[in-house]
């Protein structure tokens, strides 16, 4: 990747720590993503984001017939509400992409009610509470001893 972005005019920073990572998506004044861990990452570390993915026609065209929710990113799937604007498929286009950031890269207050609403659906997810691999390791301890009893 250092290769690749060596002779960029505008030059470029590759972030190669996790560390690293969570400092570039809190320094962020907006991300664009692709659907998948990094949006929780980003909506965690407090970014706005715009969310962006394509797949190709025949795999599109089956998850179409397979799905049952309208969102592709969990938060927005907990928020039952485009929290980040989700461009998939045909609406995935750079033009696109780059109006909705655009509008985040423009607008503070729109900022601010993302990361807000953001916040709120990561509370539903449970934001806060138990880690999930010890609320998992005791469910599954309560069951053996139950089976023992």
């Amino acid at each position: 990747m250092k290769a690749r972005v060596a002779g960029w005019s505008h030059g470029a920073h590759v972030v190669e720590s996790e560390a690293g990572k969570l400092d570039a998506m809190k320094a962020a004044t907006v991300a664009l993503a692709c659907s998948g861990t990094v949006t929780t990452e980003l909506a965690l570390a407090g970014s706005p984001m715009v969310v962006g993915y394509r797949l190709g026609p025949i795999t599109a065209f089956i998850l179409r017939r397979l799905l049952r929710t309208r969102f592709i990113t969990l938060f927005n799937i907990a928020a039952q509400d485009f929290v980040a604007p989700e461009l998939v498929q045909e609406v995935c286009t750079g033009e696109n992409l780059a109006a909705e950031v655009g509008k985040r890269l423009d607008d503070r207050g729109l900022r601010a009610r993302q990361v807000s609403a953001q916040y709120a659906a990561l509370d539903k997810m449970g934001r806060g509470g138990p880690d999930p691999s010890e609320a998992a390791a005791d469910a599954v301890l309560n069951i053996v001893q139950a089976a023992r009893a």
